[in-house]
């Protein structure tokens, strides 16, 4: 066979594998019908972070939020050194008033959702004694910014277990003590996962036991849309949805955004952070939609963290920034 003629056999390959979806990725994120008035965040680390910034930035989308480790708004002020310090390890730098008034400022030029939102909304917070990575004082300050704009009746804060910097479970990961490992997830036996949905959606939701595995649907999306026309977000091309059983044929489910922390996402960890924090036995008990976008790494972000400091941009704690917009998207898909 000539040179030219392989050169089109191979080409006539690839458009027959083409046509059969031999290479296409998987499908657009689905419409589910969610229920636009029962939509929550969460993350660790740097997802915490990132709860924070959706939860403030799109208050009249985000009616809870739960954060594992992470810290109050705009905390690193778009400066990587206070990221490193003052929001982690330094916490007697944060002037907390300062940033509670930067939000108020903030919410009058529009960029993000009136602070007003936020006042009747659940936050969980969670912060582990042996944690040195974001160190507990951190973890302070966020309770001490939230009691500026929620209600206290509605703020749940844990800071007693002996944990490290990972989320934390009944059922698997490292031992609770661990003070940083892969996969930062940790066996204390305590489902953090129905804690903070619990606290945001119940009193009330059913518990699952730590030997249960969910029936429901774990499917991969196309993030790709979902990514700027230009430049980077650090966002993969593939994010991660859960979907109950109860809510595959009926419309008004609950939906949560769960973020991953920093090394946590598909490019380090597969699905692991997805399928063993324990959110989607929970949610398949009790109608719970579960989005865990994914991050990936870029030049200024090599360890595949969510922004909460600025490296896609000045605007990344806003609602223009591509990572913000990108969230609000797959959560607006999903109540379609």
């Amino acid at each position: 066979m000539t040179s030219s003629s392989s050169n089109h056999a191979f080409l006539l390959l690839l458009f027959v594998a083409a046509a059969s979806g031999a290479l296409t990725g998987p499908p657009p994120l689905n419409g589910y019908g969610g229920d636009a008035n029962q939509v929550s965040v969460s993350g660790l680390s740097s997802g915490g972070f990132m709860a924070v910034q959706l939860h403030v930035g799109f208050s009249k989308t985000f009616m809870g939020v739960g954060v594992v480790a992470g810290g109050p708004y705009y905390c690193a002020q778009a400066n990587l050194m206070f990221a490193l310090t003052e929001c982690m390890v330094s916490p007697v730098g944060i002037n907390i008033d300062w940033l509670i008034q930067v939000t108020k400022n903030t919410a009058l030029t529009l960029t993000i959702d009136a602070t007003s939102n936020m006042a009747k909304d659940k936050v969980y917070l969670y912060t582990g004694t042996n944690d040195g990575t974001v160190v507990p004082g951190v973890m302070d300050h966020l309770n001490t910014y939230y009691n500026a704009f929620v209600d206290s009746s509605g703020i749940k804060m844990i800071s007693s277990m002996p944990s490290g910097h990972a989320f934390i479970t009944d059922n698997y990961g490292n031992e609770c003590t661990v003070a940083s490992k892969a996969p930062y997830i940790s066996n204390c036996d305590y489902n953090q996962a129905y804690e903070i949905l619990d606290h945001i959606y119940g009193p009330g939701l059913i518990k699952p036991d730590s030997s249960m595995i969910a029936g429901g649907e774990f499917l991969e999306f196309d993030q790709t849309e979902y990514q700027p026309a230009f430049g980077t977000a650090s966002l993969d091309d593939v994010g991660y949805v859960y979907v109950p059983t109860g809510c595959m044929s009926s419309t008004g489910c609950r939906v949560h955004v769960s973020l991953h922390g920093c090394k946590q996402g598909r490019k380090f960890l597969d699905n692991e952070y997805a399928m063993h924090t324990g959110y989607n036995e929970v949610a398949e008990l009790n109608n719970i939609i579960v989005i865990y976008p994914q991050a990936t790494t870029s030049l200024s972000n090599g360890n595949g963290c969510w922004d909460w400091w600025g490296y896609t941009g000045l605007d990344y704690a806003c609602k223009l920034a591509d990572q913000m917009k990108a969230v609000k998207a797959m959560v607006d898909r999903v109540l379609s």
